[in-house]
């Protein structure tokens, strides 16, 4: 893990005449336009961590998670069993894509992330517009989506797995949506698994929280089984106005030809809060 030595040559090399990661994420915000990024199998460490004594952006792109700000940026792995980004070296996050970016990850694991007890989003942080490919989200934690924290804008999850994340408090596997004015957006989740998230609090798989105006969630063959929380352990969200638990005819939270099933929860273990049913669901299933 290496930072870019000149932003202006349109080259990822460090001071060594080497590439990395972070190097050629510096290079495409830097000079933003559309980005591919091939990572071969291997474990790509983050290591470049933030000095207390120096003076610079939180935002950083230099230091700490491999921050996406600007431009579209494809990032291509051999495969989510083979191609690792590990953030367990600089207690950050994995990655953060900004308002400004679009980031299509396909073929890695994210792992090892931690945003802390203050920040949301152990693994990837979204306010812009991110599609995840074949992805493994895997061993990270935050406040608020140990695993992913869907802020604002869109998020596409598709042929993907979350799983052992943990939130101090909501959303284990992923939250959707904050308490930022204007953060609308839309997140789509088809054939996936997610599953063994936790959550303090509520929601060990999803937790759907109310923004304004509210995003969308779609699930599509989606299966959330065994994450744990103090409720709603599958998914938790909202009450929604003329709706009711479990098939809510306003809920912008749409599911089709899901499994929510064998979570744990001291209070309702499944699902808590209203979402639409669009049929063919198995919804709290008995062991």
């Amino acid at each position: 893990d290496t930072i870019d030595v000149d932003l202006a040559d349109g080259l990822a090399l460090d001071a060594s005449g080497n590439t990395s990661l972070r190097a050629a994420i510096m290079q495409a915000n830097a000079l933003p336009d559309s980005d591919l990024i091939l990572l071969p199998a291997g474990n790509y460490r983050l290591t470049e961590q933030f000095d207390d004594s120096s003076s610079y952006d939180v935002r950083d792109d230099a230091f700490g998670d491999l921050d996406v700000d600007l431009g579209q940026v494809v990032i291509e792995g051999a495969g989510s069993g083979s191609t690792v980004i590990d953030a367990t070296a600089v207690v950050d996050r994995v990655m953060e894509v900004g308002p400004e970016a679009s980031l299509r990850l396909s073929g890695v694991q994210l792992t090892g992330g931690n945003a802390g007890l203050q920040q949301g989003g152990g693994a990837l942080l979204n306010t812009g517009n991110a599609t995840l490919d074949g992805v493994w989200i895997d061993d990270n934690q935050a406040s608020v989506g140990g695993g992913i924290q869907s802020l604002s804008g869109d998020l596409s999850i598709a042929n993907s797995t979350i799983s052992d994340n943990f939130a101090h408090q909501a959303g284990g596997g992923i939250a959707v949506g904050g308490f930022r004015t204007g953060s609308s957006g839309t997140v789509v989740i088809q054939n996936s698994t997610i599953s063994a998230n936790a959550a303090e609090t509520l929601g060990g798989g999803i937790y759907y929280q109310t923004s304004f105006p509210p995003q969308v969630v779609n699930l599509t063959y989606v299966t959330l089984v065994e994450n744990q929380a103090g409720t709603g352990a599958g998914i938790a969200g909202p009450p929604m106005a003329q709706g009711g638990e479990g098939g809510g005819s306003s809920s912008p939270f749409t599911v089709h030809a899901s499994i929510v099933s064998n979570n744990l929860a001291q209070g309702e273990a499944d699902v808590v809060g209203d979402f639409t049913s669009l049929g063919s669901n198995l919804i709290g299933a008995a062991n």
